[in-house]
Order: structure tokens, then sequence, then C-alpha cells
């Protein structure tokens, strides 16, 4: 009976399939063979770790090819904050016991950015609220949701502030096009900002008091509209 993976993993040895064809005989792919070999052959599973986790240098060059290799890190940054070499150590090695073997899985933003020398969020999630009815909050909200995505983390806001269409404005427009039509340009900003092979996330919502609910509803019925958000409406 072949032992599993995890008591490979203790004893030093990467979990190769050992019924696995050989080398010159598996689909070629792009990956390390070791990145491969630790994932069993599985392409996929071995590409959200090289392409979202694994740690590069400045260049893009990279530094690690297997999840033992991210847990060390994880584990080194975090017990860094202990006031002396030794609790570094002792409190590095439990850190690692714990992540070994997916025991414990923090969040992305956490393996990719713990130990990682560029400027990265540690926080998957950030609530980014658009402060008033204007167009200076409105272009704010895009500043800070760039600034957000670029860092590596993910937006949730809510339009409910905005004035619904047709509602009068004080400027050379005849009336409000609605908070609606925002969403557009919410949307880009984050499909246009890149974070490492993925773009940003963002959730929309509006509350079902808003005279725009039903537009807000209908919007994604056009499929080249709002591309790169979810939506969904807050039940009061």
């Amino acid at each position: 009976m072949r032992p599993e993976p995890a008591s490979l993993l203790r004893e030093g040895v990467s979990p190769v399939d050992a019924d696995a064809a050989p080398a010159t005989t598996r689909p070629t792919s792009d990956l390390p063979q070791e990145t491969l070999d630790y994932f069993g052959g599985d392409d996929l599973r071995a590409h959200v770790f090289f392409d979202k986790y694994a740690l590069r240098d400045p260049e893009g060059r990279i530094l690690e090819t297997t999840p033992p290799q991210m847990w060390r890190r994880i584990a080194r940054e975090i017990a860094s904050v202990e006031p002396t070499a030794a609790r570094q150590a002792e409190w590095e090695e439990k850190f690692y016991w714990l992540l070994d073997d997916f025991r414990f899985i923090p969040g992305g933003r956490i393996m990719h950015g713990a130990g990682n020398p560029k400027r990265v969020t540690l926080l998957n999630c950030y609530v980014l609220p658009v402060h008033d009815d204007s167009i200076e909050s409105i272009f704010e909200w895009m500043k800070e949701a760039a600034r957000t995505y670029s860092l590596g983390g993910g937006v949730g806001t809510d339009i409910s502030v905005l004035r619904p269409r047709g509602a009068p404005v004080n400027n050379a427009a005849r009336s409000s096009t609605g908070s609606v039509s925002f969403m557009e340009l919410f949307s880009l900003t984050t499909g246009t900002i890149g974070q490492s092979g993925r773009r940003g996330a963002l959730m929309i919502t509006i509350s079902d008091s808003h005279p725009d609910v039903l537009d807000f509803v209908r919007v994604k019925r056009n499929l080249t509209k709002v591309r790169y958000a979810n939506i969904s409406v807050r039940v009061s």
C-alpha cells in the first residue's frame, strides 16, 4: 500500500505518484516538474498554486515551487513579531506545523502576501463606501478602489446614497442618469487594475427601497455591461 502524501511530506519525500507514467509520456506542461509532481500530476491544482500564491522575485522569477516552501515563508513572517530570535524560531515551527499538509488554510491574500517584499495587502476584502451623492465622492471611490485592487484586495460597496434616475441635479444636465449608470464605471475600474494574473473583485449592493432597484436587478441582462462586478439587493 502506497503511503499518503502527508506521510511522504513528513519523511521529506515529494509525493510523486508511483503509478504515474514516466515523465517522457506525460502531457507537456509549463510548470516546474517538482510543482506538478507535488500535486500528483494535477495540472489545474498545480497552476492555482503556481500562478496565484508562489513567491517571485522583483523580476518575476519563481522562488517557490511547492506549498511547503510557501508555508515556511508564511510561518517565518508571522513569527517575526516575537521579541527574540529564540522565540521567533520556536513560533515559526509551531506555525509551520499548523500550515503543513493544509491542516489550516489562511486567506488567499495571506498566502500570497505574508513575507512578500512587494507592497501587498494581507486582507481579502474591504468595504469602501460612496460617502455622498456627488461627482467628487464617486471619483474618490474609484481612486480608493483602484489602489485597493493594486494591492490585491477586493471591494464591496453600496450605491443607495446616489440619487435615482430622473432626479434633479444642480449642474449642466437636466436630470440625473441614476445610481445604476455609475455601476459600469465601478466595474471598469475593477477590470482594469491587474493583480498578478487576476482581476479585482467587486460586490455592488443597493437598498430594496431605492427607486432604481428594478434597473439595478436588470442591469446584467446586457451581457456587455457591469462584467467585473457581482450585484446583490440589500433587503431591509
